[in-house]
């Protein structure tokens, strides 16, 4: 049964999905989140620190970078790709 919350939502200590939540505004997470499946995200994101990818990337879509990329290992640029 869904259950509507007006107001704050607060909880401490570990906490259990098993069905999709869906928020309509904004969810602030203040500690660590271990995903262990797909993160989708359909809209714009900025990431105000470091990404890690231990693994395989990939970008549809254009990725600006406003400072320095670094890639460890191999990269590999399919055209076009500006310097």
């Amino acid at each position: 049964f869904p259950v509507t919350i007006g107001g704050t939502l607060t909880v401490t200590g570990q906490t259990t999905l098993n069905d999709p939540l869906q928020v309509n505004d904004s969810l602030n997470v203040t500690g660590a989140v271990d995903l262990d499946s797909t993160l989708n995200v359909d809209g714009s994101s900025t990431l105000q620190d470091t990404l890690t990818v231990n693994g395989n990337a990939t970008f549809n879509n254009p990725v600006q970078v406003n400072s320095t990329l670094d890639a460890t290992g191999a990269a590999i640029l399919g055209s076009p790709y500006t310097f």
